[in-house]
């Protein structure tokens, strides 16, 4: 299974970890809250364990703040999907839902990996007649040589394209809650009921589920908040 890592990653104030708008939660947070910035969330407080092996990661006990101040804690677990899973994936629709958070994204990616096979083969047909239109001209080696180099290099272009968009298939499954600022639904009445400020933590708790693939995280809690967040 290879080399893992099995340790505590603790941030002193100079490291940090940063979180982007791409993450569907805090897109629709930019939204809602008109006086904060959410396109990047940088955590340089908190530590959090973390373990590798088998092609797996999983991320335990955080606890992270940032100087916004919002904070994070939970835990969750990374791996690759099941066949079951790919097939599904595969053939999911990929309407945009309420508040233009779309799956698009996704399903285009899912296409990218099934044509890379399909290049890879094209490219080997078109170098195959390329020999037989010169194979006659042809009276060495170094040609068939070249012609092998530039196919093993265009194999190992297209592995690696496809190790890429791979990784946007693997399976997310834990749970987080992200703390926010007391009035950051202070103009989105009915956000104000479901998430309360909690005294204790100086904020409002979001419970967020994570599970799915890594441009479906946190989606659907997005869509709630967007619709829920409207006055």
């Amino acid at each position: 299974d290879g080399l893992g890592f099995d340790g505590q990653i603790v941030l002193d104030g100079t490291d940090r970890i940063s979180l982007r708008d791409r993450v569907h939660l805090l897109k629709a947070l930019s939204i809602i809250d008109y006086s904060r910035n959410y396109h990047r969330i940088d955590f340089n407080e908190g530590a959090f364990q973390m373990r590798t092996h088998g092609g797996k990661l999983a991320l335990s006990d955080i606890r992270l703040k940032s100087a916004d101040p919002l904070t994070l804690e939970g835990a969750f677990n990374v791996r690759p999907p099941t066949d079951e899973e790919v097939r599904r994936t595969v053939n999911r629709a990929g309407p945009a839902g309420p508040g233009g958070f779309g799956r698009s994204a996704a399903d285009a990616e899912l296409e990218t990996i099934g044509r890379l096979g399909v290049d890879f083969n094209l490219r080997k047909a078109a170098l195959a007649a390329k020999r037989g239109k010169e194979g006659a001209e042809d009276s060495g080696a170094s040609a068939t040589l070249f012609e092998r180099l530039a196919e093993n290099s265009a194999s190992r272009s297209l592995g690696d394209q496809a190790a890429v968009r791979m990784q946007g298939m693997m399976r997310y499954e834990g749970r987080l809650v992200m703390t926010v600022s007391a009035d950051s639904f202070e103009r989105a009445p009915r956000l104000q009921e479901m998430y309360p400020v909690d005294p204790a933590k100086g904020g409002i708790p979001i419970d967020v589920p994570v599970e799915g693939a890594i441009h479906e995280v946190t989606l659907r809690l997005a869509e709630e908040l967007s619709v829920q967040g409207k006055r």
